[in-house]
């Protein structure tokens, strides 16, 4: 009787373990500099530098890069407060079962603290209409700038 009940219970959970595991991930599409860093982050292999001088129209203090497999959420609470839109990051304990950290092997984030002292999150990821950041990421990259020295260079990758 046990193998029968847990056999039905494997049968029964397969099609919610596929839904929750094919969910496409909340990538940061609206913020208003998605598109400008989307382009960038993709001639990174050929620039190795990322000028975040423009990121929020200017307005920051603290900006970092993170390539696949980091947490950022840990490192940006060291320089400020996570802002209430982007909570979500803190942790994604509540994320389906598939993904292992807050970035994957090729997906890239972007985070910075505001003039106010709140962290805030631009994520971009790998998806069929996306362009591939196989070219730029590095497990494990995590380098951050201050607003007076706003490129982050990548040469020694």
């Amino acid at each position: 009787m046990n193998i029968a009940l847990r056999t039905m219970a494997v049968v029964l959970a397969s099609p919610l373990l596929t839904f929750l595991t094919t969910i496409p991930f909340p990538f940061s599409h609206s913020h208003p500099d998605y598109e400008y860093y989307k382009g960038q982050i993709a001639q990174l292999s050929k620039t190795k530098q990322l000028d975040l001088s423009e990121l929020n129209a200017g307005k920051w203090k603290i900006a970092c890069l993170f390539g696949g497999y980091t947490i950022p959420s840990i490192t940006m609470r060291k320089y400020g407060v996570v802002s209430k839109l982007d909570r979500f990051y803190q942790p994604l304990k509540d994320w389906p079962l598939m993904r292992f950290g807050e970035i994957e092997e090729h997906e890239t984030m972007i985070a910075y603290v505001d003039q106010d002292d709140l962290v805030y999150f631009v994520h971009f990821g790998v998806a069929p209409d996306q362009f591939s950041y196989r070219h730029f990421t590095q497990e494990h990259v995590e380098r951050c700038v201050s607003r007076e020295n706003a490129i982050i260079n990548l040469a020694d990758i």
